[in-house]
């Protein structure tokens, strides 16, 4: 009987552990903190296909839950030098919080590895290689094109991606904590990878019980979704101006508040916005076509959930 090559997984190792030695030279990086988990989540999104791909060929015998339980063991691992090397650090420096830098690695790079895992598991279907590796890209790049389009498109400047994982937008703020969105869309794109395992089993066998776990997946997927305003993670422009229901009209503006603002406050706001325009105007010598929005938020911590940045300042030129 002639034995079966082992996967070659050797470059996804060595990716990660070069990148968990490099992330210790740069600030902020070199920590167990959200960054270095963002930096080692981006990689395992590219690499755990391949590990997914590389096992179902090295093991085609085994059922397609048994091969991701395996392959996502294997790509889990793949991101403890970059945890081992933010520890060392920690140990040298004063520490943060790495117990709170542990819960990102796992809610960002072991959320990614998981379905970076179920496509790769997909991709090996395709019996060519060009086509197996054709179906990872373009579902990594739609996905990446939509998170991109909607930081376009909406005034938010934060980013939830299920292969990707979580921009918070600005890093200039003070802490970046986990908050109970992140939470909220784990659990989303969670049940989304099951139901694609769930998918390839009822592919593979037929039986209908993975008929029916694919059914409860895609129901707990499409809720979570369809309630991802009110979990903390789908926020957009109607949500903006649900919150701040306070709708004011100006000469030149739309002024967006939150409810709570008194009466002598929200003089005191429209007064100093046309007040702000006359002194650029006079300076630029030249005004904006059109009206311009404005959002007010009640705190830091409002702004902070709804559009990204806390105490940061931004207004996208493109967003009036």
């Amino acid at each position: 009987m002639v034995a079966r090559p082992r996967p070659k997984l050797s470059l996804p190792w060595v990716l990660h552990v070069t990148l968990g030695m490099l992330l210790c030279a740069f600030p902020l990086f070199d920590i167990l903190g959200f960054e270095r988990a963002f930096a080692s989540s981006l990689l395992v999104a590219f690499t755990s296909p391949i590990v997914g791909i590389r096992w179902t060929y090295g093991h085609p015998e085994r059922s397609p839950w048994r091969l991701f339980c395996e392959a996502l063991s294997l790509n889990t691992a793949m991101l403890l030098p970059s945890v081992l090397f933010g520890s060392i650090v920690e140990l040298v420096k004063t520490p943060c919080n790495p117990t709170q830098g542990l819960v990102f690695f796992l809610l960002l790079g072991v959320c990614n590895a998981a379905f970076g895992t179920a496509l790769g598991l997909w991709a090996a279907k395709f019996r060519i290689r060009a086509l197996r590796f054709g179906f990872v890209i373009l579902t990594l790049a739609s996905f990446l094109g939509a998170a991109l389009w909607r930081l376009y498109a909406e005034p938010q400047i934060f980013a939830y991606s299920t292969p990707f994982g979580y921009w918070p937008g600005s890093l200039y703020d003070e802490a970046l904590e986990v908050s109970t969105g992140l939470w909220a869309f784990r659990a989303y794109s969670t049940a989304l990878t099951l139901a694609l395992v769930t998918a390839l089993g009822l592919l593979n066998t037929g039986k209908p019980r993975y008929a029916f776990g694919l059914a409860l997946c895609i129901a707990s997927a499409t809720l979570a979704y369809r309630e991802g305003g009110k979990l903390g993670f789908g926020y957009d422009r109607s949500s903006l101006r649900s919150a701040l229901a306070r709708h004011v009209q100006t000469e030149h503006f739309d002024i967006y508040v939150d409810p709570s603002i008194s009466q002598a406050s929200l003089r005191e706001l429209v007064s100093d916005h046309e007040f702000r325009y006359a002194q650029l105007k006079d300076f630029f010598k030249e005004e904006p076509d059109g009206r311009i929005t404005s959002f007010v938020y009640r705190d830091v911590r409002q702004k902070q959930r709804l559009m990204g940045a806390g105490r940061t300042q931004i207004a996208r030129p493109w967003e009036r």
